[in-house]
């Protein structure tokens, strides 16, 4: 992909796809978890291998400014699993 090249697509084909994930079950959270903690613990850092900012920028944010968003960018740059992602993952905390 050149500079040059119009992005606006290669956006929206990350977007989608990652609106289809669902939700870990608790086993597998558990497991990510144990996971990170036991590189943190044994190498001191993490990620173990890679420096921090070569992690691959498709990895999921959250809690994210949804009226920035809804100001600046079209509706449909914010999935509805992000729009509903505090009631789902964090309500009554």
């Amino acid at each position: 992909m050149g500079l040059t090249q119009d992005l606006s697509s290669f956006f929206w084909y990350f977007l989608y796809p990652a609106s289809k994930v669902s939700k870990g079950s608790e086993e597998e959270v558990a497991c990510t978890k144990a996971y990170c903690k036991y590189v943190y613990e044994t190498y001191r850092r993490f990620p173990a291998s890679v420096d921090a900012i070569q992690i691959p920028v498709t990895a999921s944010v959250h809690h994210i400014d949804i009226d920035f968003y809804d100001k600046y960018y079209p509706k449909e740059a914010v999935s509805q699993e992000h729009r509903n992602h505090m009631k789902v993952w964090h309500e009554g905390e």
